[in-house]
């Protein structure tokens, strides 16, 4: 057996895998449910509607700034930059005028 690890001779590779049999599972398996619950939360709608570079007033200032909102069931949720943000619909809010209250309904 020149050239060969003596180490890593095949009983002593089988033994090795054997001992460590459990935790190739298990790593393997919480792989694959990481991937399955990442996978089903990006295919799933974070919101129902995104209404796009709105004109919004947060009724603190008289200043206003154009921005996303993101509702959920019928409530305003996010309102913030949603560029790459998933919804069931997005409109267009440019030159809509828009008031930042979380217990408003859309």
């Amino acid at each position: 057996m020149h050239g060969a690890n003596p180490q890593w001779s095949g009983r002593r590779f089988q033994e090795t895998v054997a001992n460590y049999r459990w935790w190739i599972v298990s790593f393997v398996s919480l792989l694959l449910l990481f991937s399955i619950l990442f996978l089903s939360q990006r295919l799933r709608p974070e919101y129902d509607l995104i209404v796009s570079g709105a004109t919004v007033f947060d009724g603190h200032k008289l200043s206003s700034m154009p921005l996303d909102v993101g509702t959920r069931d019928g409530r305003v949720v996010t309102i913030g930059h949603l560029t790459f943000a998933r919804g069931k619909q997005r409109i267009s809010g440019w030159h809509q005028i828009g008031r930042a209250s979380c217990r408003e309904r859309v």
